[in-house]
C-alpha cells in the first residue's frame, strides 16, 4: 500500500495500481484500497475499469463522501453526465460546501447548456469559498475554486486578481510542533508527527535517522491515536 502511495505521488500510475493490487489480494475488503485504485486508473484514461473498482469502493463504504465524489467524478470523465449528477448530488446532501463539487455541477450543466443551472452553481462554489477563505486567506485549494468559478461567470478580472495573490507555499509541511504515537492493531505503533487528518487516513511525518518522511496510516488499521504536546 505505502508503495502504491509513493508510486503514486511520483506520478508512476501504472506501478501505483500494481501495488495496491497486491495490498488488496491481502485484504479485499478495504474500501480504501478500491478507490486508491479507481483513482490511478482515472489518471491514465481507464475510465471503464476505474469506475468498476469505485462502484466497489462505494458498497463497502457508502457513507464515505470521498468515495461518492470519486465515482461522481469517474463518471464525469467518462462522459456520463446523469450518473455524475446523481452522484454529485449525493455529495451535496452530505457536505454542500464540498470542495470544488458545485464547480463539477456547474462544468456538466454548462456542456448540457443549461446556462442558467451552470451559472447557479459557479455561484454556489463562490459563496463557500468565500467562507472557508474567512478562516484561511491563503487556503490555495479554496483561492483555486474561487478563481475558476469567477471565471466561468465571466468574472475575469476578479479571476486574473486571485491568480496573480496566489502563492504557492515552499513547503507543505511545517516544523514538528508535536509528537504524536499511532498504535495499531497488529500491536505495533508509529511516532511523529500527524501532517494531515482525513476520514480515510492520518499523513504522519517520521523521522530514520537525520532524515525524515511521510506515510500514510490507514484509520482502519489504527487501535488509538496519542497526542503529547513539546
Amino acid at each position: 500500500n505505502l508503495l502504491g502511495d509513493i508510486h503514486f505521488e511520483e506520478n508512476e500510475f501504472e506501478k501505483a495500481i500494481e501495488k495496491y493490487k497486491l495490498a488488496l489480494d491481502l485484504n479485499d475488503n478495504n474500501a480504501i484500497l478500491y478507490n486508491d485504485i479507481g483513482i490511478a486508473l482515472m489518471k491514465v484514461e481507464r475510465y471503464d475499469k476505474a469506475a468498476g473498482y469505485l462502484k466497489k469502493a462505494s458498497e463497502l463504504a457508502p457513507d464515505n463522501i470521498n468515495i461518492i465524489y470519486s465515482l461522481a467524478s469517474v463518471y464525469r470523465d467518462n462522459k456520463e453526465p446523469e450518473q455524475a449528477l446523481s452522484q454529485y448530488a449525493k455529495v451535496v446532501n452530505l457536505e454542500p460546501n464540498y470542495l470544488n463539487v458545485h464547480n463539477d455541477l456547474g462544468d456538466i450543466y454548462k456542456g448540457q447548456g443549461k446556462d442558467k443551472e451552470a451559472r447557479n452553481e459557479y455561484l454556489k462554489e463562490i459563496k463557500y469559498s468565500k467562507k472557508k477563505l474567512l478562516n484561511n486567506a491563503n487556503d490555495i485549494d479554496a483561492l483555486n475554486c474561487l478563481r475558476y468559478a469567477y471565471k466561468n461567470i465571466g468574472e475575469y478580472d476578479k479571476a486574473e486578481e486571485i491568480k496573480n495573490n496566489v502563492k504557492t507555499p515552499s513547503r507543505k509541511y511545517t516544523e514538528p510542533q508535536y509528537s504524536e504515537r499511532i498504535y495499531l492493531k497488529n500491536g505495533r505503533f508509529l511516532e511523529g508527527a500527524i501532517r494531515e487528518e482525513t476520514p480515510e487516513k492520518i499523513i504522519l511525518e517520521i523521522y530514520v535517522g537525520k532524515s525524515k518522511g511521510l506515510i500514510p496510516v490507514y484509520r482502519d488499521t489504527i487501535e488509538k491515536i496519542v497526542k503529547s504536546s513539546p
